[in-house]
């Protein structure tokens, strides 16, 4: 049995090379196989159809194969800021995903969402709720799936980029 089995959960198409390339690089060369559960097409401004294409083809760069790649299109999770999704919504897409791959490990946003998007705090809320819902189920099935959040930075530490770098370089442990 493979227990280095990765589902990565956003939002929209582009967050998983936006926010989470360095991550799936290292996942990948750890030996994951490699999932995707992409909440919404990412269709705020009409685009979708091809934001939906955009996604398939950076995962195939990223070596996801697109038969691993889930794109939600739900009326009930619309792409938007300000647009904040059922909790029961994005927990049943979740499950359901977590399922399907037999995911050992989930990858998703921390609860301030990194760039404060709604649709990001959404997913990592619905995340949350299900991961707890699973490791409460009495089968026992999904009680070993480990959780991993990317973290959000403050405003000063993102824009600072050039003496961030220097001190990640010069604080981290060897």
């Amino acid at each position: 049995m493979n227990d280095h089995i990765l589902l990565l959960i956003i939002a929209h198409p582009d967050d998983e090379c936006m926010f989470f390339l360095p991550a799936l690089t290292h996942f990948r060369k750890q030996a994951y196989t490699l999932h995707v559960l992409c909440l919404s097409t990412g269709n705020a401004g009409g685009l979708g159809a091809i934001r939906r294409q955009e996604l398939f083809y950076s995962c195939s760069v990223l070596g996801i194969e697109r038969s691993s790649v889930t794109v939600i299109d739900d009326t009930r999770l619309p792409d938007g800021m300000a647009a904040a999704w059922p909790l029961e919504v994005v927990g049943k897409h979740v499950e359901a995903a977590i399922e399907k791959y037999s995911a050992t490990t989930v990858l998703t946003f921390d609860n301030k969402g990194v760039s404060g998007h709604q649709n990001h705090i959404s997913t990592s809320q619905g995340v949350l709720y299900s991961i707890k819902k699973l490791r409460r189920d009495p089968s026992g099935q999904f009680t070993s799936v480990k959780l991993y959040m990317l973290a959000t930075n403050g405003f000063l530490r993102k824009y600072i980029f050039p003496l961030d770098l220097f001190l990640c370089f010069t604080t981290s442990p060897p």
